[in-house]
């Protein structure tokens, strides 16, 4: 072999050698990394204010560090931001918003290009929302709708939209942004269309929003809250409906109870209702049939001596004596 393939030999093992140590050194590097961010993100879910200001700490030494890539840098910047919105929700101290609002506008200023510049305008308008300043905040929004494509930008956008005419008692408004075609199925747009319709007296709108929400997201962490509200309004409702006379829109409500909630004890209040229902209206055979179930095959409940006073009176009525 000669001296010049010797050479070449060498020289390629030593850069196969030098790689494989870059590749070490880099994959320790972002392992580090990672464990740093995760560690940051468990003092946030931990909640404790302590355990934020560590997390904030953290995520600053991440942005002041120059070896850090340039999109997690403006991450740890965002995320240093959220963390004085956090310490705020623990503390209600406007400085904490205000440092939140100066880390937001150098995510702006620093990573203009970034994907975390456009969250940081939502971040920004959210902060002025909460500081009171809703003008200002929807100003950002529209510049933020008027300037990005990207849906998860425009659904952010019109739910904060919705979210601030909705805190000022612009029923109207705050619905029309929740509508919006890009934004209408969204889980924060059909639970704030419901909200806003309540607030403007639309009761059964809102009911059928609920049951929308509960049919078309049944995976949803919201929905062990929506289920009990959708049930607790829908009952109301329809014992309203019964005490105005309007006993067909209460069968309505309270047949509707009977069949997507079986098994809530409602249930079997709503059966006792929907007798009186029927008998308040004379309707003596219906009403046998809903004092029956009452009943029929389960546990006993305060409403057992009502209906079998109330079959008594049904059978008393048709002069069935015997």
């Amino acid at each position: 072999m000669s001296n010049e393939l010797r050479i070449i030999l060498v020289v390629l093992i030593i850069v196969l050698i030098l790689a494989s140590l870059g590749t070490a050194v880099w994959l320790l590097f972002n392992n580090r990394l990672d464990q740093t961010i995760a560690r940051a993100e468990e003092k946030y879910r931990l909640g404790d204010i302590n355990d934020i200001k560590d997390g904030i700490e953290i995520y600053t030494s991440l942005v002041n560090n120059k070896q850090i890539p340039q999109d997690i840098a403006a991450e740890a910047l965002l995320r240093s931001a959220e963390g004085y919105i956090l310490l705020w929700q623990k503390t209600k101290d406007p400085s904490k918003l205000e440092v939140a609002q100066i880390r937001l506008k150098s995510v702006g200023e620093k990573f203009p290009l970034s994907s975390q510049a456009r969250k940081a305008i939502l971040l920004s308008a959210r902060v002025n929302f909460l500081q009171g300043n809703y003008d200002v905040a929807l100003s950002e929004l529209d510049d933020a709708l008027s300037k990005f494509s990207d849906p998860y930008i425009i659904t952010e956008a019109l739910n904060q939209k919705g979210e601030i005419y909705y805190a000022i008692g612009d029923y109207e408004k705050a619905i029309w942004n929740y509508s919006r075609p890009q934004n209408m199925n969204s889980e924060q747009a059909i639970l704030g269309k419901a909200r806003a319709y309540l607030k403007m007296d639309k009761i059964e709108k809102a009911i059928d929003l609920y049951l929308d929400f509960l049919k078309y997201n049944p995976q949803s962490v919201f929905v062990k809250d929506v289920r009990k509200t959708v049930l607790e309004l829908m009952y109301n409702y329809a014992f309203n409906m019964y005490n105005s006379k309007d006993y067909g829109t209460a069968v309505k409500y309270f047949d509707m109870i009977v069949n997507l909630f079986p098994d809530d004890p409602k249930a079997e209040n709503s059966y006792y209702w929907i007798a009186e229902c029927f008998y308040d209206r004379r309707d003596w055979d219906e009403a046998l049939s809903y004092f029956g179930k009452v009943l029929e095959n389960r546990s006993s409940t305060a409403k057992d001596p009502d209906a079998l006073f109330k079959l008594g009176m049904c059978w008393f009525e048709l002069k069935d004596y015997y």
